[in-house]
């Protein structure tokens, strides 16, 4: 989990960062069906400045979505999708790849409303398959595979580091 608190007990991604004392910020937040690059930090202040709204620090994402976007659904992601908050837009969508019966998208928003990504092309029809965050600001997920697990430390789950 990418929260600072969770009641649940679930393991969180501070979990995995050995210190001792030190408060923690995670730069970033994922839902649970989705990967990527999270950043964390013990300065409060970066943390603000990457993550709050008015700063609009750009978030890259690369979005699998089931089946082929038109060119009208890929126009009405940067005018805006009205959502129950307000309206939702891409700052950049290009097409990076197609493969049999899904489209590899490559997206930027500067915001980070819950679920943004999945909501917006939901409501245009596209499916979201996989979600990847790839970077935040200047910073950008390098090619790495998947971390092995680890035991949390606050209970017998395995997260991945």
């Amino acid at each position: 989990m990418s929260t600072n608190r969770d009641p649940s007990g679930r393991p969180r991604v501070i979990d995995l960062v050995p210190t001792k004392d030190a408060r923690l910020f995670a730069i970033g937040r994922l839902d649970l069906h989705s990967e990527g690059l999270i950043l964390v930090t013990n300065d409060g202040e970066l943390a603000n400045r990457l993550t709050h709204p008015r700063y609009g620090v750009r978030k890259t994402y690369r979005v699998v979505v089931a089946g082929r976007p038109e060119r009208d659904v890929l126009a009405k992601l940067l005018e805006g999708v009205h959502l129950a908050e307000g309206v939702a837009r891409a700052e950049r969508v290009d097409v990076k790849s197609f493969h049999k019966e899904s489209t590899v998208l490559e997206m930027v928003l500067r915001e980070g409303k819950n679920r943004e990504i999945r909501r917006i092309l939901a409501r245009l029809g596209h499916k979201v398959e996989r979600l990847t965050r790839i970077a935040v600001g200047p910073v950008r997920l390098g090619i790495y595979r998947p971390a092995p697990c680890v035991a949390s430390p606050r209970g017998s789950r395995r997260v991945a580091a």
